[in-house]
């Protein structure tokens, strides 16, 4: 294969994947049935909403298994929706905020809680969202949801807690 061919494969491999990624990522702006469409609006106010929509139907927090920072699948619906608004809000930023229970050191706590506002945050990356508008913090065990050392309140306490700003 010449060099001429090399390079034309690995260009259309690669607008293939472009292709490939932004047809995944998109956001679908066609109006629901039934909807009345606004012709004073813009795409990117319509994927606005529906993003704000979305974001208004789950909850602003991944909760976490003890001693863990990974985040779970059933919270893809949640990280999924705070990506999708900070995709059509492009001056929207983030705040992830980590948490731990009391179990634990409080360095190790802090630590933890810096993980998991981290894993949140790599997840949002992976689907979009620019680095430069997420900012994590911990506040490990300093900032508990719940009172209490059973493990309802425990669990309560083991999350990340995403801001919109």
């Amino acid at each position: 294969m010449s060099v001429i061919s090399r390079v034309s494969a690995r260009a259309a491999l690669a607008a293939s994947m472009v292709l490939l990624v932004s047809a995944c990522s998109s956001v679908s702006v066609a109006p629901e049935k039934g909807a009345q469409v606004d012709p004073n609006k813009t795409a990117q106010q319509i994927a606005l909403e529906r993003a704000e929509a979305e974001l208004a139907k789950v909850q602003k927090s991944v909760f976490f298994a003890y001693d863990s920072f990974e985040v779970n699948e059933s919270f893809r619906d949640v990280v999924t929706a705070h990506a999708n608004y900070l995709n059509a809000a492009p001056t929207a930023r983030v705040v992830i905020e980590g948490n731990a229970d009391d179990r634990g050191t409080s360095e190790y706590n802090l630590a933890l809680g810096q993980k998991r506002a981290d894993a949140v945050g790599s997840s949002l990356k992976a689907l979009g969202v620019p680095a430069s508008r997420i900012e994590t913090v911990s506040f490990g065990e300093e900032r508990p949801r719940a009172k209490g050392e059973d493990e309802a309140a425990r669990a309560e306490n083991r999350r990340a807690d995403l801001i919109l700003r």
